[in-house]
Order: C-alpha cells, then structure tokens, then sequence
C-alpha cells in the first residue's frame, strides 16, 4: 500500500513510475508538474488518485483490474494505455490531446455510453477485445478531427 509521501508537494518530478507492483489503490497524488506515470502490472481497481494531475501526458494503467471507467479526464493527456484490463465499459471521455489510445486485451462488447471527446486521436488499438460491430469504435471516434 502506497501512504502519502513527502513527494505530494514535489513541483520538479517529471515522470513516476510504480510499474509491476502490488499496489491496490493510489493516495491522490498532488505532483502538480508530473508528465508520465507509469502503473502497469498493479491490481489498481480504479483511477482514483490521479484527478489532481492536471498536465500528465502520458498514462499507462496497463494490466490492473479496471473494469469499468465512468469518467476521465485529462487535458493534456496525448498516450494511454489501459490494455489487459478487462474492461467492459466506457462512459465519458474528455481527452482532447489524446493521439494514441490503447484498449487491446479487454472485454469491451457495444459501444461505449455518454460522450468520447477525442478530437486529436491518431492511433486506436482494440485489438482482442468482444467486440460484435463497430460500435465501440464509432463511439470513439465520433469527434475525432479524422471522422
């Protein structure tokens, strides 16, 4: 279990990364001048914690336990990365500079719910995933430059 730490305050740490842990769950971090936080291979259930990291660009929440995301929302964000974890649904979106998105290896079945504002996305991977149509995919794209 991570306790909050002396670097909540920190203004200088640019990229964190806590990859192939045990953690369950994150303090909320405060690391206002954080660009990259790396949490793949965790058992993070959700992504709470994270809200306060307003200039973060690139998110990796790969093989965790996130099965469901109800809202997110990054604006400077340009990579994540939420791959392999089981993900069944996706509501509300606000991500205008993401430019790669990876979804591979969840368990997305239909469209997503709510809006996707993804105006700068470049590269989507669903690659193995449930996907029955392109619904999900649609739902993505809808407000992407390139629709």
């Amino acid at each position: 279990r991570v306790e909050q730490i002396e670097l909540n305050h920190s203004k200088q740490l640019r990229i964190l990364l806590l990859n192939q842990n045990r953690l369950h769950e994150l303090p909320k971090l405060k690391l206002l001048g954080l660009e990259e936080l790396g949490l793949a291979s965790n058992q993070l259930k959700d992504l709470s914690g994270t809200e306060e990291l307003i200039l973060l660009k690139k998110l990796d929440l790969s093989h965790n336990r996130i099965q469901d995301i109800d809202q997110l929302s990054f604006l400077y964000l340009n990579e994540l990365n939420l791959s392999g974890n089981g993900l069944t649904t996706i509501k509300d979106l606000f991500l205008p500079c993401l430019q790669e998105f990876r979804l591979n290896d969840n368990k997305l079945i239909g469209k997503g719910n709510g809006v996707a504002f993804l105006p700068n996305l470049k590269e989507l991977n669903v690659d193995d995933n449930r996907l029955e149509g392109f619904g999900c995919v649609w739902w993505l794209l809808r407000f992407s430059k390139g629709a």
